[in-house]
């Protein structure tokens, strides 16, 4: 099992995981804090901004956004691709941040997210 694998199941981390499937070709916005999901936002109920992520899709998806508190963006440039069966691990400077959105390339892609 890899340290990654270790991460994404440690029982202390699984508030701050989420594993979702997402059907559709579409921006998908991953929010931390509590809410309903929706077919374009997913929350995370972390209670806190993220300092960091893990993002590990099964199929290509592209970093589109990354928002702190005052709803700056974080991400300068280009998206970022992110291969599929893969992990993208991130970790930020302050501020730290509370929005990620993630353009889903593919239909049925799965997408587990570990924010630390």
């Amino acid at each position: 099992m890899s340290l990654l694998d270790v991460l994404e199941y440690n029982g202390q981390m699984a508030n701050y995981n989420r594993e979702v499937t997402i059907a559709d070709i579409s921006d998908v916005t991953f929010k931390l804090v509590s809410g309903t999901d929706t077919n374009t936002v997913k929350f995370l109920d972390k209670g806190s901004d993220g300092h960091g992520f893990i993002l590990r899709p099964d199929k290509e998806v592209q970093i589109l956004s990354i928002k702190d508190g005052a709803n700056n963006e974080k991400l300068k440039g280009d998206p970022l691709t992110v291969s599929g069966n893969t992990a993208f691990v991130r970790v930020l400077k302050q501020p730290w941040f509370v929005e990620i959105v993630l353009r889903i390339t593919q239909t049925t892609t799965n997408v587990k997210l570990l924010v630390l």
